[in-house]
């Protein structure tokens, strides 16, 4: 620790931390006017007090625009963790580009969903910061009340991963109109299934209901699109566009074999620069080297490992990531595809395809899952999925679950999925084998 922000309630505990700080560090009191006899104590350790910090007298030093802001620790789809690290300038820039685009005020209620490893919640702590905003934080354990909170607190402002909402229509407890002074939503973290966006705006008529994209790599989010209750989303298996970047960043769609950008509509890998994107890895050059390259003009890009396809105006759709595409029989599966269509057919929001063994590679065939509090005939669905699909994308399994497991940061993991899965199977063979 090399600062230290003390107010005044906390000066009568600073003798007992100032040993703990090594040489050279600050202490920084905003409201205090004296510390009396402190400083004496420990000359190693400068003290500013209010009147220095107003007057400028003994100032505390500005941070450069490379100045680290935060270091987030992220296992993305790889479940090694990795440390970016987002320096001033990055969040800085984000941190305009979403008040300009959202108009954050004091009068703003701004909904904490989000634990604070998960980025996303730095996208809250700064809206509501910047814009003198109430920040109505939401405790983990309190989750399944999240709705009626919302409600009783008069938010204004919702940011969450559609996970979220998709697990509060499950337990039933949204009313349609019942959010009258929520006057936007911000989804991040996740593809947004069109029937989410939906169902959240039937909760909330007098909100605007948007989706952000980016990686953590590039400071929270980069791009957005506001869902239009008068679209149609068929054309992307029902998955809300993530739109265009912010001003500033540039998204780019490049071929998957060429390594080139296409220019106009087309499908490949998106890459990402611009002031939001971070320097690379935290002590680690061989990641860095792996996921950041420069073009033949010398842009440096982030390449997210994304599949995307961009449209005759410019809006970017998420298709699913790249280490997420597997063949099966000779055939090329596309796990959005299949979850399109169990959406469609069951009407659920939470729906998976997973390639079986899940992780295995070459994959022997494919199960689905589906968050239902309800029964399901999974054999009807089967025969109605051959409708829609070749063969080789219906799976051979679909399980019916109470609920699917998230991670910290509030997303559906699919891993601990395969795995209540697989314990679901393996109940069943013991059952037959019994019989």
């Amino acid at each position: 620790m090399k600062s230290l922000v003390v107010c005044a309630d906390a000066l009568q505990y600073l003798p007992d931390l100032l040993p703990s700080l090594p040489e050279g560090a600050q202490v920084i009191g905003p409201e205090i006017d004296s510390f009396d006899d402190i400083p004496a104590a420990f000359p190693s350790v400068s003290f500013h007090t209010r009147d220095m910090l107003q007057t400028g007298g003994n100032s505390v030093p500005r941070p450069s625009s490379e100045t680290l802001a935060y270091l987030c620790f992220t296992s993305g789809s790889t479940g090694k963790p990795k440390g970016i690290p987002i320096s001033r300038d990055n969040l800085d820039t984000y941190v305009k580009r979403i008040c300009d685009r959202f108009n954050f005020t004091p009068d703003d209620r701004i909904f904490q969903t989000s634990p604070l490893s998960f980025d996303v919640s730095i996208h809250n702590i700064m809206a509501a910061w910047c814009s003198g905003a109430t920040l109505v934080a939401l405790s983990p354990a309190k989750e399944p009340q999240a709705f009626e909170i919302a409600k009783t607190e008069n938010v204004t402002s919702w940011t969450s991963t559609p996970s979220l909402v998709s697990f509060l229509d499950r337990l039933g407890v949204g009313a349609s109109g019942a959010l009258p002074d929520l006057r936007l939503v911000v989804f991040c973290g996740e593809a947004l299934p069109e029937n989410v966006a939906a169902c959240i705006a039937n909760w909330a008529p007098n909100a605007k209901v948007n989706n952000l994209y980016g990686p953590t790599e590039a400071t929270i989010a980069i791009s957005c699109h506001q869902w239009r209750a008068d679209r149609d989303y068929v054309d992307n298996n029902g998955i809300v566009p993530i739109g265009e970047g912010f001003e500033s960043s540039d998204l780019g769609v490049f071929d998957l074999e060429t390594g080139t950008e296409i220019s106009g509509e087309g499908v490949g890998e998106l890459w990402l620069r611009g002031a939001q994107i971070t320097s690379g890895y935290w002590e680690n050059e061989a990641q860095t080297r792996r996921s950041f390259c420069r073009d033949p003009s010398g842009q440096r890009w982030y390449k997210t490992g994304d599949q995307v396809r961009r449209d005759a105006q410019g809006q970017i759709h998420f298709l699913g990531r790249l280490d997420n595409q597997f063949k099966l029989f000779g055939y090329r599966v596309e796990l959005g595809a299949i979850e399109a269509v169990l959406r469609e057919l069951t009407g659920l929001k939470a729906v998976f395809a997973l390639p079986w063994p899940y992780g295995a590679r070459p994959a022997q065939g494919l199960v689905a899952a589906l968050e239902s509090p309800e029964p399901v005939d999974t054999l009807g669905l089967k025969q109605a999925m051959r409708a829609h699909l070749p063969k080789y994308m219906v799976p051979s399994q679909i399980t019916v679950v109470d609920a699917v497991p998230r991670n910290l940061s509030g997303k559906h993991d699919r891993s601990a999925l395969a795995t209540l899965i697989e314990a679901q199977l393996g109940r069943q063979l013991e059952r037959r084998e019994k019989s």
